[in-house]
């Protein structure tokens, strides 16, 4: 998820800003002409995309607040140096650190969505 600092993630343990097009949807309502905001028992996923401008806020402050929140895994795809994947699970009240998937490879992640993924695909321009 990539939001502005208007619209970064609330501190509350019951409900979680989803941008207009999230990566990934639940089967939650459209909240329309509000907001659009989940309950966080709603959310399985939350995937951050890194940039040196958003680093500290998606490395540092949003994990806290995903967990604080109970969202139960965390994906942070990291552009620079090159494109890497960090896939963190909710252990003990905080990510753990359950794949990391580098540059030029790719991997089979199982949870929360069985899925194959290469980093470098997930950070290229889109195709015109």
């Amino acid at each position: 998820m990539t939001t502005t600092p208007s619209t970064a993630p609330r501190r509350s343990a019951e409900r979680c800003y989803s941008p207009p097009a999230p990566a990934s949807r639940t089967s939650a309502p459209a909240h329309r002409g509000r907001r659009p905001f989940v309950d966080t028992a709603d959310v399985l996923l939350v995937v951050e995309i890194t940039t040196a401008d958003t680093a500290v806020t998606d490395r540092i402050t949003r994990p806290v607040l995903y967990a604080e929140a109970g969202i139960g895994h965390l994906w942070r795809l990291d552009l620079e140096p090159a494109p890497h994947l960090r896939v963190g699970a909710l252990e003990g009240g905080a990510y753990a650190t359950v794949a990391r998937v580098p540059a030029g490879r790719s991997a089979r992640i199982p949870a929360p969505l069985a899925v194959q993924l290469a980093p470098a695909g997930l950070a290229a321009p889109p195709a015109r």
